[in-house]
């Protein structure tokens, strides 16, 4: 991260780059000044200051964890060697299949070819979803500003659950409804 975030007051988190945007032309509307211009692109999300307050307004990229399949288990891999060593194979015999926990990964890091990035064989890791939770871990208050649906509540409340190991219900976790976001009625959503 190029620009210094010591003291971070409140990280809004959208859900896809435009509704980043939009917050983020409300909040300069109301007087926010934008103190990252030049390294918000590298950065990867926008600094204002405004009233004193230090704001980063950033955004995923829909579901950046995905549950692991069941290949990717344990115990699933138990029953594939024990089937070879018994000379038979039964698809439906691992059925049902109830792990102890849900295992989820990131999505991978992609390349201007929209295929994952790759180091040693294995994908990289989305540097979208590092900075995220960095920037969750140093903002003092956090705005859930993801799409007010069901999915946009579990695309921030799995990164908030499964990377942070904290409830997105406590209160230094805040929500704000984004229904219509022509620039006055974004005005009205961001200054409440």
């Amino acid at each position: 991260m190029a620009t210094d975030l010591t003291k971070l007051d409140e990280l809004w988190i959208a859900e896809k780059p435009s509704n980043q945007a939009v917050i983020e032309k409300a909040m300069r509307g109301l007087g926010a000044q934008w103190v990252n211009s030049s390294t918000s692109r590298a950065d990867g999300f926008v600094l204002l200051n405004w009233n004193g307050k230090s704001i980063a307004v950033s955004s995923v990229f829909g579901h950046m964890l995905s549950m692991v399949l069941p290949r990717g288990y344990e115990s699933y891999q138990r029953y594939v060697e024990q089937s070879k060593e018994l000379g038979r194979w039964d698809f439906f015999g691992f059925l049902p299949f109830f792990p102890p926990e849900l295992l989820y990964v990131s999505k991978p890091e992609l390349g201007r070819d929209g295929k994952p990035v790759t180091r040693g064989g294995q994908p990289v890791e989305s540097v979208r979803l590092k900075l995220i939770e960095q920037l969750l871990r140093k903002a003092k208050v956090v705005v859930n500003a993801c799409d007010t649906d069901r999915e946009g509540q579990l695309i921030f409340d799995e990164i908030v659950m499964r990377r942070l190991k904290q409830d997105p219900a406590v209160p230094r976790f805040t929500r704000v409804r984004i229904v219509n976001t022509d620039d006055k009625a974004m005005m009205e959503t961001v200054h409440t």
